[in-house]
């Protein structure tokens, strides 16, 4: 810190938007670097965003949005914490997803397809407690977190002649604006692009042209509980002839793994092969399941229906607050990630599974993460340079070279 600043009274404050993986780890290291945080979350009931563990049909929990850990957990989850920090939900807490040779279904039989797996899967917990438990709690986060306040203008003032200037968030419910040095906003590139915050100043055209190179498009999850298991533990249909940025509909064992006597199959669509399914699902989950029921009754002799129980839904593009599934694809991904991982006006930061730090790995709950402590980190290194860091608690800088470090 630069002796000639003054020591400050009080810590700064950052005001995080959203309260998904990037805004809680985020979060975090702000706090652990000594700043007075505030998390807003548009949701009036619960936290997360696209993680969404569901126990509805089951003891276990049942991922509505992102459920794989799309890297070796030993090496991607101890990223995620800071090199002093053990895990409390760990790697031993995950399994490989190796069903076997995904079975595809062609004309009037299946047919193994043979893959390599590279996913593993939370065995009876989630990526929510995960966070929670490494994250939420340690820094008592729960406390600082504002349901129901979907942020609607993010309006930077200019500074003056005493003060280096605020940002006023307003939340769309119009009882409350907050008051910070810094932003961090992590809602979906979607609800970005459909212009549900308002900037002020206006985000300049660098960023506009930037976003709409993001292709967020929809998805939906699906669990069905049966009284038997009839399918393969993996499936797909030969007709969904898609590539894997086009789209994909997706069957398993949603079970695979625990322990129980349960029979719950998992659908995952998105894409060009998701259009019907997300047609029915506008007009009602239950004429979306009917219309699953009867795709699988096709080739399992009726046997879909017959044993059919319960169900659950989440159709990510009817999420007033997310709006998306996750990135499909990014158009010169290298310098639009790269656009978006600049403030605007200086004061306003960017986070997201849109955005992540290796400017590739986009749509992962981990990239989400990562991209979370990339903002925090860029924002007290900002505060730092405008005299209103965190270093006279005693942290400041040091942590920021600290978390940059192990980030890359």
């Amino acid at each position: 810190m630069n002796d000639s600043v003054a020591p400050i009274v009080s810590p700064p404050h950052v005001v995080v938007v959203g309260a998904g993986a990037a805004g809680i780890t985020a979060a975090f290291a702000l706090v652990q670097a000594g700043v007075d945080v505030t998390i807003l979350e548009a949701s009036p009931s619960r936290i997360g965003g696209r993680i969404y563990p569901n126990t509805t049909l089951s003891a276990f929990p049942l991922e509505l949005g992102g459920e794989w850990v799309h890297l070796k957990p030993d090496q991607i989850l101890p990223r995620l914490l800071s090199p002093q920090r053990d895990f409390v939900v760990g790697p031993q807490q995950t399994l490989l997803h190796d069903t076997g040779p995904i079975q595809y279904w062609s004309e009037d039989a299946f047919y193994p397809y043979e893959f390599d797996p590279v996913d593993y899967l939370w065995v009876n917990t989630s990526w929510l407690e995960f966070f929670e438990t490494n994250f939420i709690e340690p820094a008592s986060l729960a406390d600082r977190i504002v349901m129901n306040c979907a942020v609607d203008t993010i309006d930077v003032q200019a500074p003056t002649a005493n003060d280096t200037g605020h940002v006023l968030v307003s939340c769309a419910t119009g009882d409350k604006t907050y008051t910070a040095d810094a932003v961090i906003v992590t809602a979906s590139m979607k609800v970005l692009q459909d212009g549900v915050i308002k900037f002020q100043p206006p985000l300049p055209d660098s960023y506009r042209n930037a976003m709409g190179n993001f292709d967020m498009g929809p998805g939906l999850k699906v669990f069905i509980e049966f009284t038997e298991t009839f399918y393969p533990l993996a499936f797909a249909f030969e007709s969904d002839d898609a590539t894997e940025e086009e789209g994909e509909r997706y069957f398993y064992d949603a079970t695979f793994g625990e322990t129980t006597n349960k029979h719950i199959l998992g659908v995952f669509a998105y894409g060009i092969t998701a259009e019907r399914y997300l047609a029915l699902s506008v007009q009602g989950e239950d004429v979306l399941v009917r219309a699953i029921l009867e795709d699988l009754d096709a080739i399992f002799d009726g046997r879909a229906s017959a044993t059919y129980v319960n169900h659950v839904v989440q159709d990510w593009a009817q999420e007033p607050f997310v709006r998306c599934a996750y990135t499909y694809w990014i158009t010169d991904y290298a310098s639009s990630i790269a656009q978006f991982q600049k403030p605007v006006h200086g004061k306003v930061f960017f986070a997201g599974e849109a955005l992540p730090p290796d400017l590739e790995n986009w749509g992962f709950v981990h990239g989400a993460a990562l991209s979370g402590q990339k903002a925090a980190a860029d924002v007290v290194a900002f505060l730092d340079s405008a005299g209103t860091s965190a270093d006279v608690f005693g942290v400041g800088i040091a942590a920021v070279w600290t978390l940059l470090l192990w980030l890359f």
